[in-house]
């Protein structure tokens, strides 16, 4: 193949990919829905006590995890690090 047959056969395969990818999405990328349906169905014992104390420790954890997440990451880098400078120090 000449170069000419071969850019433009690397241009058709690269057109059919994109049309491909892209066949069921629009182009902009807006959400297609606005609103999330809430999670938990809102229904008659809303102000029940023990659905209230439900949601009370579900939200504790959420926070909870949180709270440890950056820690976790700080963690995970120092612990990358410290292993690129012993297979880097070690011959």
């Amino acid at each position: 193949m000449t170069e000419l047959h071969l850019t433009s056969y690397l241009i058709t395969i690269s057109v059919q990919v994109w049309s491909f990818m892209f066949k069921e999405s629009t182009m902009c990328a807006a959400p297609k829905r606005r609103f999330r349906p809430y999670m938990p169905d809102v229904s008659k014992n809303v102000n029940d006590k023990d659905v209230r104390k439900a949601r009370k420790a579900e939200l504790q954890r959420d926070e909870a995890v949180g709270k440890a997440l950056p820690i976790a990451i700080a963690v995970g880098v120092l612990a990358l690090a410290a292993l690129y400078f012993y297979v880097n120090n070690t011959t």
